[in-house]
């Protein structure tokens, strides 16, 4: 007896070709977006694999940015917090090997001790490493033909506590280079690919001696970076530990007698920077600021007295100033006279210039006035201590000829005891910088800073920051480029494709079952009962589809896999991309395709069904294919008109317009393809003629017909704009507003260029070039080389005179002026700019949202 389901399963049988037919199509559909899922699970994967290989088991760090503070520092913060930690100097680098023919010109040099090993598992690679070792990365290896017991030249950026770019602070001497011996070659993971920045590909790592290190540096205990690996309970009892454990010396700071009966409190980066001011006028509110600042030259009438310290002290007006009996004496001033001073002032690249300003002398003080001592001349490497004026190297211009031998029997009586006093008030407009203001301070009780809480927040003001490195990084690979959505966009016309397929067969299989159909209209059965019968058939049929479709899935995001780490290996550059198989994508792609597969032919049925069912054409139907023939010639006649006329007014393609432009082509082609198809099966063919025949079934099936002109159609559109909007770089490279504003070229360097390169003989550069030079603070990568979520954009200062012009804007902040909007950088409220920040951020426990306002340190200062 024949029931229901037993006549789907012979109709399964015996229309097996057709329903292989129809299953493939649902293959290519669940492939398509199978794979594109696993793709997106994988690279997410492989970026959360990335963190643990470039981290280890590292979760915590404590960065001082340009900021060196003291290895104990590291050791009172684990005995304060029972947990383990390991300093690290962190700096700058290139490599070079066979005499300089193999160069690498970007790597991070880490000094390291025997703590990293402890972070390391106690590799005991890490654990005596002598003053000569070195032990280097594999990557860094293969580029400079390296191996075991090689030795490789290391050019190394000058650094310590005091900035590169300080006034008065000479510039000499900012490379130094020394050859190392490989001690071993770190292969695999953490920590040959050990990196703080959210990224997938591995940097160039070297480590050395912390000890080694300090000593090439001129520098002793330093650090300038803390690893920690901490448990999720341990977080917050490192954050106390942290701000309880800084002394002075690791804030740079010094404190020695001043007098019998007061204090100094001095910096070694000479400035005290703003941070570390307020600092100490919050603890210690009577302390009394210096300002100690070196002048060119005083001139009174014909005389001069060169180079020379002034100091600030109270009791004088802003216009007012006291000076000593030798400069005195030496000027012939007295009370009264108008003395002129002329000094350097320093602006960014190190530009001088030279300004000056007339005071009235108040008062002449005697040599043995407490206020004239050397104690007020600040610590500069180059200057304060040098046993003469003629070896005196400084970062501003000094005419040794001007040097009288008076003066160096001054400088040899008293070194830098200032000459001159002024109002503090006067002081700090002239000789403000970035650096700091002032350059000491003195106060009665003695300012004791160990021991002392520091606030998270003055920590952040002085650019050290606490990071939870290992959240953030896994945060950044969850959230970064979403690859299942890309793969799936980038693949809808497969996906559609896989549908027409589909449907094509789906139809093909309708038609040789014509027959059967009509036995069972003829023995009472409706359209709905035949469609209830065929829709339940093709659900086997599908779930074999899907079946098939997923192990091509699979295999899809293996070979996707393969060419990233071969083929493509150049471009995507890292070696951590692992094809990985998640059950959720698995279900869900089974169940879209499933589901749209499933939909599409029921739909196909239903609609041809109704179209079966009519049995002639209205007079409205008529009036519609009237106007649709119409629209669509007309469409056809005026979009490319309307796209030549906007390429002949811009000289290039409009995006913009030539997407909707192609949208309303292929709809017209559609309407065209319709009406002509519809006009050739009213004809009747009374010739046998191949052409006539070819017609006659293109027409048979108009819907099928007008399917594969849409499939042919969106392909070609697909191919044709992508050609056409391939961008060339060159082709609008010296236009201002383009994407490289103007710019043909650019560089990096592994060390800061200090000065300006426009028109500066020591750089040997042709006549006509022009640079445009930036400050840059590193963060992530945010170029087409980083997948993960930009957690902590690089930083750059630019010149906003320069960019004056150049580049376009796609949106503007309310006030901004659309004609320059690089204006704004020039008209800072307080020192803040506007940014944008798209997640919470969380730093010493003070949390951060969108609309409050975040505070970023430069690095550079």
């Amino acid at each position: 007896m024949m029931n229901r389901w037993r006549f789907i399963l012979r109709s399964l049988r015996h229309y097996w070709r057709n329903n292989l037919a129809i299953a493939l199509g649902v293959a290519i559909t669940t492939a398509v977006i199978t794979g594109a899922l696993l793709v997106g699970d994988s690279i997410t994967h492989s970026l959360e694999k990335a963190v643990e290989y470039r981290l280890g088991n590292i979760t915590h760090t404590l960065n001082g940015g340009d900021r060196f503070f003291t290895t104990g520092l590291a050791t009172r913060i684990a005995e304060e917090s029972e947990t383990q930690n390991a300093p690290v100097m962190q700096l700058s680098a290139s490599a070079q090997t066979k005499g300089g023919k193999l160069t690498v010109p970007q790597v991070d040099f880490y000094g390291i001790e025997k703590n990293f090993a402890l972070l390391n598992d106690n590799d005991s690679a890490f654990l005596n490493l002598s003053d000569n070792d070195v032990i280097i990365s594999e990557n860094l290896a293969k580029r400079l033909d390296a191996k075991t017991g090689d030795f490789v030249l290391f050019h190394i950026t000058k650094a310590g506590v005091i900035p590169s770019n300080t006034p008065f602070v000479s510039e000499e001497g900012q490379v130094i280079s020394r050859r190392f011996k490989v001690k071993f070659i770190a292969r695999g993971n953490f920590p040959g690919r050990f990196h703080l920045q959210n990224s997938q590909t591995a940097p160039f790592n070297a480590f050395v001696s912390l000890d080694r290190l300090n000593e090439l540096m001129e520098l002793e205990n330093k650090a300038n970076l803390i690893l920690f690996s901490l448990n999720d309970n341990e977080e917050e009892t490192v954050v106390k530990a942290i701000q309880k454990s800084w002394t002075e010396e690791d804030l740079n700071l010094k404190i020695s007698a001043f007098d019998s009966d007061s204090w100094q409190v001095t910096s070694e980066r000479v400035f005290i920077d703003p941070a570390n001011a307020k600092l100490i006028t919050e603890n210690f509110p009577k302390a009394n600021p210096v300002i100690t600042y070196f002048v060119n030259y005083f001139a009174f009438d014909e005389k001069r007295t060169p180079y020379s310290f002034v100091s600030t002290t109270e009791g004088l007006a802003e216009d007012e100033t006291y000076i000593n009996s030798w400069l005195a004496d030496d000027l012939n001033a007295q009370t009264g006279d108008t003395i002129k001073f002329v000094y350097f002032t320093v602006g960014p690249l190190r530009e001088l210039v030279t300004d000056s300003t007339e005071l009235v002398v108040k008062g002449i003080l005697p040599m043995n006035n407490p206020l004239c001592t050397p104690k007020l001349m600040p610590d500069i490497p180059g200057l304060s201590d040098a046993g003469s004026c003629k070896e005196w190297e400084t970062g501003v211009p000094v005419n040794l000829e001007d040097i009288r031998d008076k003066d160096e029997e001054y400088w040899n009586e008293y070194t830098g005891t200032p000459k001159a006093f002024i109002n503090t008030a006067t002081a700090e407009k002239l000789w403000t910088n970035r650096f700091g203001t002032y350059t000491s301070f003195i106060t009665k009780e003695k300012p004791e800073i160990n021991g002392r809480k520091i606030p998270g927040d003055a920590l952040s003001a002085i650019g050290v920051t606490f990071i939870n490195v290992k959240s953030q990084g896994l945060f950044a690979a969850a959230n970064g480029t979403d690859f299942g959505g890309l793969f799936l966009g980038l693949s809808f016309f497969i996906i559609a494709g896989g549908l027409l397929l589909t449907v094509l067969m789906f139809s093909f299989h309708l038609e040789q079952r014509k027959r059967e159909t009509a036995t069972l209209k003829a023995l009472g059965f409706t359209t709905q009962r035949i469609s209830r019968l065929i829709i339940p058939e093709m659900i086997p049929v599908t779930v074999a589809g899907i079946v098939i479709g997923i192990a091509l899935g699979i295999g899809y995001n293996n070979l996707v896999f393969y060419a990233l780490n071969s083929l493509w290996s150049d471009i995507v550059r890292t070696e951590v991309l692992v094809p990985t198989i998640t059950v959720k994508s698995l279900i869900t792609g089974a169940l879209t395709s499933g589901e749209i597969s499933i939909l599409t032919m029921f739909l196909y049925l239903r609609i041809t069904g109704r179209r079966r069912n009519k049995q002639s054409v209205s007079k409205r139907n008529t009036l519609w294919h009237r106007f649709e023939l119409i629209l669509s010639i007309a469409i056809i006649l005026a979009v490319p008109v309307v796209i030549i006329v906007q390429f002949i007014a811009e000289s290039r393609i409009n995006s913009a317009l030539f997407f909707p432009a192609g949208g309303l082509l292929i709809v017209a082609f559609m309407g065209l393809s319709d009406s002509i198809l519809r006009r050739i099966s009213r004809k009747e063919n009374t010739t046998l003629r191949t052409g006539k025949l070819l017609l006659a079934n293109l027409s048979r099936n108009k819907n099928r017909s007008l399917m594969v002109i849409f499939l042919l159609l969106t392909g070609t559109f697909l191919v044709i704009s992508t050609g056409a909007n391939k961008k060339d770089m060159f082709s609008n490279a010296m236009v201002k507003s383009s994407g490289t504003g103007g710019f043909l070229y650019y560089g990096e360097t592994y060390r800061p260029i200090l000065k300006t390169i426009n028109g500066n003989a020591d750089f040997n550069l042709p006549e006509g070039l022009s640079f445009m030079q930036m400050r840059v603070r590193q963060g992530d990568d945010a170029s087409c080389l980083n997948l993960n979520k930009i957690r902590n954009p690089r930083l750059m200062t630019v010149n906003p005179d320069v960019l004056h012009g150049r580049f376009s804007f796609s949106a503007f902040a309310d006030g901004v002026d659309t004609e320059s909007p690089w204006e704004i950088l020039n008209t800072p409220q307080e020192g803040v700019i506007p940014a944008i920040a798209d997640q919470t951020v969380i730093q010493w426990g003070l949390e951060k949202k969108v609309g409050d306002t975040l505070q970023y340190i430069d690095a550079y200062g």
